[in-house]
């Protein structure tokens, strides 16, 4: 799960990514963050990027305000 997600731009031709992923805590976090940080460079061409990989905790995500998304 993503959230936290920002996209901006540094100057016309190099944006930066900054996101939090929350994966399953039985997953390897250094596989996650080397997976995503390469697919960002190669899929979307962002060489600036900070990942936070955390551990999905539902309790909290569902409590989240910033983690529903807009309100209906």
């Amino acid at each position: 799960m993503a959230h936290s997600l920002h996209i901006w731009s540094l100057t016309i031709d190099k944006p930066a990514l900054a996101v939090h992923l929350a994966i399953d805590p039985s997953i390897d976090e250094q596989k996650v963050l080397r997976n995503a940080t390469h697919m960002i460079r190669t899929k979307y061409h962002i060489t600036r990027s900070t990942i936070q990989v955390e551990h999905f905790q539902p309790s909290v995500m569902a409590s989240c305000v910033t983690c529903q998304g807009p309100s209906k």
